[in-house]
């Protein structure tokens, strides 16, 4: 039930409007958005299953979407920054798209989102994860994708990326928190682990690709050595690193 007072546009900020057609949310214009407790945006009763962001610098505020179970895409054209929770609990968002402007994803912005299927970081493109204090703000999903062509940096102290599907680096992959990997990591570019790496499954690196780690690694999972390895935190010893090899001369890894 829908109130007949709502509104169906307004304004979101200095220099930012919405306004929704058909069950599309749409907001335009660039800079901050208006901060408002949690369930109390203005969008907050009215339904809606996508989400269009037309503009530029667009910095999503904190909550401004959460806990919408109908949400399904959403498009960050123009949008730089993804703020506190903003997705927290979409568990029905599956698609996004235009993440070329990311900049920056604060703490949690997409827990929860647990159907997920596929994000890319572009080229040339910095996403830093987690810039407050929090445990998981980056949860890839069972069968989801994330790509890194770009460089993703997991900021320094409890934040944590968990990986239940496929991590494909071909960028640069910067951990200074932690990362724990549960499911598939091929590395193609440059990796770096100066923070906690929980590695519970087989980690690929290919001709071609760097994996240093000089931070914490644990795990009991091997390493495909098909790339250079540095560092001097492996918890490995040197028969496992012969038995990587073996094995990944074996699967033809390089």
């Amino acid at each position: 039930y829908i109130s007949r007072n709502v509104s169906y546009s307004g304004t979101c900020g200095d220099d930012l409007t919405w306004r929704k057609e058909d069950l599309k949310l749409i907001i335009s214009g660039s800079g901050k958005m208006t901060e408002y407790k949690p369930g109390n945006y203005p969008w907050s009763e009215i339904p809606y299953t996508s989400i269009a962001f037309e503009g530029s610098d667009i910095e999503i505020a904190e909550s401004a979407f959460a806990d919408n179970n109908h949400l399904f895409e959403v498009s960050f054209s123009g949008v730089t920054v993804i703020g506190m929770n903003a997705f927290n609990g979409c568990y029905n968002l599956k698609h996004i798209k235009n993440c070329d402007k990311i900049t920056t994803i604060e703490k949690s912005a997409f827990y929860g989102c647990s159907n997920l299927e596929s994000v890319t970081i572009p080229e040339n493109v910095i996403v830093r994860v987690g810039m407050n204090n929090s445990s998981v703000e980056l949860a890839i999903a069972a069968g989801a994708k994330l790509t890194i062509d770009g460089t993703m940096t997991v900021e320094e102290g409890a934040h944590t990326v968990s990986n239940k599907g496929i991590v494909t680096v071909n960028g640069d992959l910067i951990n200074n928190g932690n990362f724990v990997n549960e499911k598939q990591l091929d590395i193609y570019g440059y990796t770096e682990n100066n923070g906690c790496f929980y590695n519970e499954v087989t980690t690929d690196v290919y001709t071609g690709a760097t994996l240093n780690s000089m931070g914490l690694w644990d795990g009991y999972a091997p390493v495909n050595m098909g790339g250079t390895i540095t560092g001097e935190s492996f918890r490995l010893t040197q028969a496992k690193l012969e038995a990587a090899m073996a094995a990944a001369a074996a699967d033809g890894i390089g």
